[in-house]
């Protein structure tokens, strides 16, 4: 076997161009198969991380025919409905959206204005970069006072100082000081975008633009993460037994959101793994011309290792350690290229970088048996050589 490797390693730096070209084939099958592991499994991890953000006990219910349905309205005696008949449910939070102009000195804009109720964005996992959330005298009094969004804060606030501030606001051609209690941290979620968002108390939407409003969105908070597919299923049930009709709100927890979006990424990861694999294939094809041209050229080396008492499993061997080595030696190579230049990727598009170590040992080993496999025919070949016809060669 170590006279083998060394036969190996002379025969490569002899014919250094040959093993080169038969690296380059597996060299590049390889990096693209650790290539795409690596970028789909970072993307996918940030995807995963902002659903994550919005809370995967959660359920939203929106948009469908919500306001022409009178017997689904979303008022008290619906929220009420909703906790006794719906099973693993622990919070169902109202929210109002409205359409809004801002300005503060000589800047002006529009934003997303969100009527909420107290707790809402503790539940909702909306952190504070700094100041306070809204506490019960601030929705009981109907207070003035907001909570904004990282783009707003800078937009408006450009020197930084933002807490106790005024904001003047526009809404429904009412217009309202809000004063600025606490900001965000920038944060996008799939249901919840904050960045270019002013949150008001429902108590303030209560009392100073729609007494008994109505409400646009729901959130239901389920007991835990686990239960939340369970509590949309129910609510789903629940609005068709109240309307008479199937699909007349759109209504999805984020856990649905994430377990089709791992469905999803996991499907295509597979196809574009599969074809990136055909490469490596390609460069197995390229192992195994490259070797039978090094048989023909070598029938005469053949021949005197004949002579000299090699049997055909020495002769086949030799060839084959050769080809589990060209690919083994272009397996890691691969690996190390296709890691650099994921990590490359990864960094210039702001993601975590996540290291494919399944997908690097599978790689190695499929090159392995690429090389064995694509080796195989030229050993056998060269193994079942006459002596006397090899060393007749020239």
């Amino acid at each position: 076997m170590t006279e083998d490797i060394i036969n190996a390693i002379q025969s490569f730096l002899t014919n250094k161009t040959r093993s080169i070209l038969s690296l380059l084939g597996v060299v590049i099958g390889v990096a693209a198969v650790i290539m795409v592991t690596a970028i789909g499994e970072s993307a996918s991890a940030d995807v995963k991380s902002t659903i994550s953000q919005s809370g995967l006990d959660m359920v939203n219910i929106r948009g469908g025919n919500m306001r022409k349905i009178r017997a689904l309205q979303f008022d008290e005696t619906t929220r009420r409905e909703i906790l006794q008949n719906v099973p693993h449910v622990k919070n169902v939070f109202y929210k109002n959206q409205i359409n809004g102009n801002i300005k503060r000195g000589n800047i002006e804009g529009s934003a997303n204005i969100s009527a909420i109720e107290l707790d809402f964005m503790e539940e909702s996992k909306l952190t504070l970069d700094y100041g306070r959330y809204f506490e019960e005298t601030d929705n009981e009094l109907g207070s003035q006072c907001a909570i904004i969004g990282q783009e707003i804060a800078t937009s408006y606030f450009p020197d930084g100082d933002v807490l106790g501030k005024k904001l003047t606001v526009t809404i429904k051609k009412a217009r309202f000081s809000l004063e600025i209690i606490g900001v965000l941290q920038s944060s996008t979620s799939i249901f919840e975008s904050s960045d270019n968002s002013i949150y008001v108390t429902r108590g303030f939407y209560k009392r100073r633009i729609k007494p008994n409003p109505i409400a646009d969105s729901v959130v239901v908070q389920a007991t835990s993460n686990k239960t939340s597919i369970a509590v949309e299923k129910a609510i789903k049930a629940f609005a068709e037994k109240k309307t008479g009709e199937s699909d007349t709100l759109f209504i999805m927890s984020m856990q649905t959101v994430l377990e089709n979006y791992e469905k999803t990424t996991s499907t295509l990861n597979l196809l574009l793994s599969g074809v990136a694999a055909i490469s490596l294939l390609v460069g197995g094809i390229g192992i195994m011309n490259i070797m039978i041209v090094s048989v023909t050229e070598r029938k005469r080396e053949i021949g005197i290792r004949k002579a000299l008492g090699a049997s055909q499993k020495d002769i086949r061997n030799q060839f084959l350690i050769e080809s589990a080595m060209l690919s083994l030696i272009g397996g890691t190579i691969g690996i190390l290229v296709g890691t650099l230049l994921s990590f490359a990727v990864v960094k210039v598009l702001g993601w975590k970088f996540s290291i494919p170590i399944n997908a690097a040992i599978i790689s190695f080993i499929f090159s392995a048996f690429v090389g064995i496999f694509f080796g195989l025919s030229p050993a056998v070949k060269a193994a079942k050589l006459d002596p006397v016809v090899a060393l007749a060669s020239e």
